[in-house]
């Protein structure tokens, strides 16, 4: 192979290579975070939680900003869902991190009535400022209760992580990981592309891996922006695993 085609793959690697742990940044630390949230619970919330209680609402899947600005207001939301052929009553309960209460934890709870089959969907605020704990998360926990006189038997949790880059918002911030992740690794598999030789361009292995990598970079990033953290974590945990796989390679071919 010539010294030339040499260096571009070089630099075509190095190129994917960035753009992948920029991807491995964002997507370990959205999922960092909502482990973080597990641990949020407030008392006596946490010691009086028994998920065997039967209860006749569903919680959906608690929506959540992955990342928001120190400046901006955010909005969590879920929705109850009553699968009943009755009406229903339960009580819901947000509980947001608040530095300046004792246990951290700001509770709102208030009981809700739900038709047979019927879902409502409800939300709360969230300051970058008034909810950050630790200088750089805000977690949210919601529990449901079969009545108010019912210990809390379903929830959900998230973390939000918060920073600051220049001026951007938590979204913009998102959008500009995201283009520079995956655009600087199709970058990168282009240029790798382009200067092997093309009789080992179908079977070539490193290919593939780039290929998957960058996969599994966009299908994790959008698993933790749909607040799916088992997903998240799992797809993490494949992706490390080729990052691997894509550094054995290398070592071989320059070793």
């Amino acid at each position: 192979m010539a010294t030339h085609n040499k260096f571009i793959l070089f630099i075509g690697m190095t190129i994917f290579l960035l753009a992948l742990l920029l991807g491995l940044a964002f997507n370990a630390a959205a999922s960092y975070t909502d482990l973080e949230g597990m641990s949020f619970w407030g008392s006596p919330e946490g010691t009086s939680f028994d998920s065997t209680l039967d209860t006749d609402g569903e919680l959906g899947s608690l929506r959540c900003p992955v990342i928001m600005a120190a400046d901006e207001t955010k909005t969590v939301s879920i929705t109850v869902h009553n699968p009943k052929n009755f009406a229903i009553q339960p009580s819901l309960q947000a509980t947001l991190s608040d530095p300046t209460l004792w246990d951290n934890a700001l509770r709102d709870k208030h009981a809700i009535s739900l038709q047979p089959g019927e879902k409502k969907t409800f939300s709360w605020q969230v300051n970058g400022e008034k909810n950050l704990v630790f200088n750089r998360v805000i977690l949210v926990r919601v529990f449901l209760f079969q009545s108010p006189y019912h210990p809390p038997s379903l929830t959900r949790h998230c973390g939000i992580l918060v920073t600051e880059v220049g001026n951007l918002s938590g979204n913009q911030l998102v959008s500009l990981v995201t283009i520079i992740s995956l655009g600087g690794m199709l970058l990168g598999i282009l240029l790798w592309y382009n200067n092997i030789p093309r009789r080992t361009r179908r079977d070539n292995r490193g290919l593939s891996i780039m290929a998957s990598l960058m996969g599994l970079t966009a299908v994790t990033i959008l698993t933790n922006l749909l607040g799916w953290m088992v997903g998240a974590g799992m797809l993490l945990i494949l992706t490390l695993l080729l990052f691997l796989a894509i550094m054995e390679t290398l070592f071989i071919r320059y070793a």
